[in-house]
């Protein structure tokens, strides 16, 4: 990996200086209640993941689920503005892997049409639960029958449109239970800059 994530150490870059490539992926290091319960149950440092649209005029939007908002666009800059300094900018490593960013983005656009996953949620709750999670089946495939109508969340949002654009950005996870930890880790992702207005 070019730039390895290390909390401690982050590569802040302004807004205005960033080369914000479409199909980046954002990792939200949020400090509220929700975002540090994610944080916590996940044992990651993000609560928060979505994906980086920009178009043929440069201009750089979020593509997101959000809890209590669902699936939306919204422009980075306001984000930046909001969440200065919490938004990790991860970059597809597109000389390792036969990974399209631009069909990645089709679908994650599709998927903000979408509301909010609360279900997704509940049962990832669970699954942290001790001798509940024994309850639920575990399973390594990523598409598993019935799952594919269900509303993502922001994590599971992402993974799926990853897997549109060719490479599964966590293997051996189903969609439905990847989280922002997981897309932290994954091999499919270099980590590039921290956002900063």
């Amino acid at each position: 990996m070019k730039n390895e994530f290390d909390v401690d150490h982050l590569r802040t870059v302004s807004f205005i200086d960033a080369e914000i490539h479409n199909g980046d992926v954002l990792q939200y290091r949020s400090t509220g209640v929700i975002g540090s319960l994610i944080r916590y149950a996940t044992q990651g440092v993000h609560s928060h993941s979505a994906m980086c649209r920009v178009d043929e005029l440069g201009r750089a939007d979020v593509l997101e689920i959000r809890e209590f908002k669902g699936g939306r666009a919204v422009p980075l800059f306001s984000e930046v503005l909001k969440h200065p300094g919490q938004i990790d900018v991860f970059r597809p490593r597109l000389d390792v892997f036969a990974y399209d960013p631009e069909t990645a983005v089709a679908a994650m656009r599709d998927l903000t049409a979408r509301s909010y996953g609360y279900a997704g949620i509940g049962r990832l709750a669970l699954q942290r639960l001790p001798f509940i999670w024994r309850l639920s089946r575990l399973d390594t495939r990523d598409v598993i029958r019935g799952n594919e109508s269900r509303s993502p969340f922001c994590s599971h949002a992402v993974s799926i449109a990853c897997n549109a654009g060719g490479v599964d950005p966590v293997p051996r996870k189903p969609d439905d239970r990847v989280t922002p930890a997981d897309l932290t880790c994954s091999l499919l992702f270099d980590y590039a800059f921290t956002l900063t207005p």
